[in-house]
């Protein structure tokens, strides 16, 4: 499938790059990272690829669409282990809404969590997050296209892409 490039490969790697470059400082070594899955994996390896400290790496299945429609967010959060008095970072494909981010942050705090940052590729100009809420984000996009790419999937498809196309 071919679908319109909306940001190129080359913006997609300078976003990548201020996250790190963000990321960085927070990492420490108790520090556990949760990759929302599927979306979150690209940014993830992206990201935690050139540092040097080690992570406790754990995964997650989010969902909160069917399709192209968005409803109540659902957490199998079987997989998080215990991250009570320790730092957690969150990493994940888009902030499309905050309903997301939102129940990650008030789950992780209420299993002890002693922070939580939330790491996205981008971040929708509509999205609300609650207050205290740390969100960092590579693009910010004020558009209502849907994308694929990055870890964005066309139901399914396309999440392997270097670019973020448009549906």
């Amino acid at each position: 499938m071919n679908y319109p490039v909306k940001y190129s490969p080359y913006q997609v790697s300078e976003a990548i790059s201020r996250l790190q470059d963000e990321l960085k400082p927070l990492l420490l070594e108790n520090t556990v990272i949760v990759v929302v899955m599927n979306g979150g994996v690209f940014l993830s390896s992206r990201l935690l690829f050139d540092l040097s400290v080690p992570v406790d790496l754990r995964y997650v299945k989010v969902t909160s669409y069917s399709g192209k429609q968005q409803g109540a967010v659902s957490v199998a959060d079987d997989s998080l282990g215990d991250v009570s008095g320790r730092p957690v970072i969150v990493m994940d494909d888009i902030c499309d809404s905050g309903t997301t981010v939102n129940a990650m942050h008030r789950l992780l705090l209420g299993r002890g969590a002693t922070s939580v940052e939330y790491f996205t590729l981008l971040k929708r100009s509509q999205a609300q997050t609650d207050r205290g809420v740390s969100l960092h984000y590579g693009i910010y996009d004020d558009s209502s296209y849907f994308f694929v790419g990055c870890g964005l999937d066309d139901n399914g498809v396309g999440r392997n892409m270097l670019f973020i196309g448009v549906l």
